[in-house]
């Protein structure tokens, strides 16, 4: 239950706080635009309204419907702070870092 409430809460703190982490990490504007989008202040009405008590109520309010199909690849995955992942994985992940595969940047 504290991970459920801390994924609610870190989405919470994360969207009021993006444009900060946006800037101190340097994120370029490619990145936000494919990679790392802004959290969706839709996702975040519904977190807000339903008071999620459960793993599932997060899930619906993140897909905003109820999806049993979990998938790795699905396309709300691109947003700065990942929710995605915490549904098969069990983790969060930060999309905010550039990255690169060159060994000398």
């Amino acid at each position: 239950m504290k991970t459920l409430r801390f994924g609610i809460e870190i989405e919470t703190v994360g969207h009021k706080q993006e444009r900060l982490l946006e800037t101190a990490l340097g994120v370029s504007a490619a990145r936000l635009v494919r990679n790392c989008r802004p959290i969706d202040a839709a996702i975040l009405q519904r977190l807000e309204a339903r008071r999620p008590r459960n793993l599932q109520e997060v899930n619906e309010a993140w897909y905003g419907r109820r999806n049993s199909i979990l998938n790795r690849y699905d396309s709300s995955r691109y947003h700065g702070l990942n929710l995605n992942s915490l549904f098969f994985r069990g983790t969060i992940e930060f999309r905010y870092v550039n990255g690169t595969m060159h060994a000398n940047e």
